[in-house]
């Protein structure tokens, strides 16, 4: 099994950090050690000295593939969570992870329905004028046109979104199917709740 570099992304709100926790533990449950690389853990620690103007979040995108890549070197797959809002810093994230594999994984959430779940309370703060540079408000989302997965977590429940992520990670890793869960299940359109 080649390493491979799974970098989920989208809004605040969408389900990112859930996701990825959730496919992380799977891949440990079932023998695959792995990294999970969280935007929020880097920013608390590796890059929090970095704003979140376009500059601060490209050298944060920058220094997570970088880190994505040394692990990769020490045969650990990654799952990323990121918002990555903008097309140039997914490009330049699989440009420094080349030749590895690099799929990406758009969480497709619009902004209202992640302002109503508004998890850490940052769509209040930016509706009340007190938080800038927020992607999807003042700060633009390149929405992709053509990711290697897409996942509609705006009707797709946590589970059911983490079984979508699970089954193309296993596609991609040459695992076997079902290896993370042993069966399989039907995606219902009730929403996420994460």
């Amino acid at each position: 099994m080649n390493p491979a570099v799974f970098w989920i992304y989208g809004l605040s709100g969408a389900g990112k950090t859930s996701i990825a926790q959730k496919v992380g533990e799977r891949l440990r449950a079932h023998g695959q050690a792995c990294l999970v690389l969280d935007g929020d853990d880097l920013r608390a620690g590796v890059c929090s000295d970095l704003g979140f103007s376009s500059k601060g979040r490209m050298e944060n995108i920058r220094r997570a593939a970088q880190i994505a890549r040394l692990a990769c070197q020490q045969g650990l797959p990654v799952i990323a969570a990121f918002m990555t809002p903008e097309k140039a810093m997914r490009d330049a994230a699989r440009s420094i992870l080349q030749p590895l594999t690099f799929s990406e994984i758009f969480l497709n959430c619009d902004y209202q329905t992640c302002r109503q779940r508004d998890v850490k309370g940052l769509y209040a703060r930016v509706a009340e004028n007190q938080l800038t540079n927020f992607c999807g408000s003042d700060l633009g989302f390149d929405v992709p046109t053509a990711p290697d997965l897409t996942v509609d977590t705006r009707i797709l429940t946590l589970q059911h979104s983490v079984q979508r992520v699970m089954e193309f990670v296993e596609m991609k890793m040459s695992l076997p199917t079902g290896s993370a869960d042993g069966q399989k299940r039907s995606w219902s359109s009730t929403s996420l709740q994460a």
